[in-house]
């Protein structure tokens, strides 16, 4: 195991990543100067019995809740795969955020396969495990995302769900159908652009609207006039000649109905939706432009990467608005330990803001979004699997991971 890493060795990863963030962060308020809290490694809980050499990570909580960090175990593989802003992650959590669920899918697949590569992309023959490569420290930038600050951590539940249509849940009660995260995460792309100002009739007050930034933390809040106005939305971003919405215990709708929706809502543009791709989402956001991004997954495990995660055939919708760029210069030396070629190492991690009051809200390691499994999918009909719609499967259900998509070219 000469690439393993020690928890130590991971922990200055880490710090390099954090001081990286805070000199290149203007906003001293984004900047994170909280200690390390507690960290473990997933190693213990990582193992299955079909794999004792399943991937495992290091997991950093910071401050008292003030986000968390997964860390990679093996120097092959990018050092640090997410960075969150709150909350934490210890040995007992459980996953149940699909967006989340859906990026340690992936991030399992990334490590797996960097793990599997023998030779070096940059010259052929060269050996990755023969120990004379070495790396310049990695140059942070945090690219200014003024323009697409999302002030508001919405979710789908109470008190933005009070116009949806009633319906009967589990336990046969009636309530209010979840907006979905389709609704959500249009409605947060919203609050950026701080656009329209009215809707068939009715007004938004986009400055006091910002203002109700997460779950609701004082009872009057949940009727006043800026939270009605926000569910007002959701639910006008649902009807049929927009996003189509489907309500339910879990409401769902077409990513691709978001387009014309925000045509509807007079935006001069409602974008282009495509699989999502690295390069087209890192451009849009370089341009100060906020990206939607969503897929499906169907989960038949309870660990990803050590992490406990809930089964599930969810689908979810989210926005991404902000971006980290890391370089570094990857040396290869020759047997009498001369640099003989070098090449620049370029990471890039986007925030993402799931819709679920800021839970797991962070920055992600993209290149993992970039990974995909494929079922079949059938023409003609439709399966429908929680807050995202794709056509039938054909299959075992196992872990399926269908193309990530994103919609780009939103214009207001």
């Amino acid at each position: 195991m000469a690439n393993e890493i020690t928890i130590d060795e991971a922990q200055k990863n880490l710090e390099e990543f954090i001081n990286g963030f805070n000199t290149n962060t203007r906003s001293v308020g984004k900047r994170r100067q909280v200690g390390i809290s507690s960290r473990y490694s997933t190693k213990s809980l990582s193992t299955r019995a079909e794999n004792e050499n399943s991937p495992f990570v290091y997991i950093f909580n910071l401050g008292n809740k003030e986000g968390y960090a997964i860390v990679a175990s093996d120097r092959r593989v990018t050092p640090v795969l997410a960075f969150t802003t709150e909350g934490e992650l210890t040995k007992d959590s459980v996953i149940d955020n699909p967006g989340m669920i859906m990026f340690l899918s992936r991030a399992e697949d990334y490590i797996n396969s960097v793990m599997a590569r023998p030779l070096s992309v940059g010259i052929p023959n060269h050996n990755l495990d023969d120990g004379k490569d070495t790396f310049t420290p990695w140059e942070t930038i945090v690219f200014d995302n003024s323009n697409m600050a999302c002030k508001v951590k919405w979710n789908q539940g109470n008190p933005y769900n009070k116009y949806c249509p009633l319906i009967k849940n589990e336990k046969d009660e009636i309530v209010h159908a979840v907006t979905g995260c389709v609704a959500t995460a249009t409605a947060q792309l919203m609050s950026i652009y701080q656009y329209p100002n009215q809707y068939k009739g009715y007004q938004f007050d986009w400055e006091e609207m910002n203002k109700i930034r997460i779950a609701l933390p004082y009872f009057w809040m949940v009727d006043s006039i800026p939270t009605n106005q926000i569910a007002r939305l959701m639910v006008l971003l649902g009807d049929d000649n927009n996003l189509n919405m489907r309500y339910g215990v879990q409401s769902y709708a077409q990513m691709t109905s978001i387009p014309r929706t925000l045509l509807n809502f007079g935006y001069t543009s409602g974008g282009v939706c495509k699989d999502y791709n690295t390069p087209t989402v890192v451009d849009e956001l370089k341009n100060g432009y906020p990206v939607i991004a969503g897929g499906v997954d169907i989960i038949d495990e309870d660990k990803f990467l050590g992490i406990t995660v809930k089964r599930t055939g969810t689908g979810h919708t989210w926005l991404i608005n902000g971006l980290i760029e890391r370089n570094r210069k990857h040396q290869y030396h020759d047997h009498y330990g001369n640099v003989d070629q070098e090449e620049i190492e370029t990471k890039y991690y986007v925030l993402c803001n799931f819709g679920a009051s800021g839970e797991h809200d962070g920055y992600y390691l993209s290149e993992c979004f970039n990974l995909n499994r494929n079922p079949e999918i059938s023409e003609g009909t439709r399966a429908i699997s929680g807050n995202f719609e794709y056509g039938d499967i054909k299959g075992e259900e196992t872990n399926y991971q269908y193309h990530l998509q994103t919609i780009t070219g939103i214009r207001k």
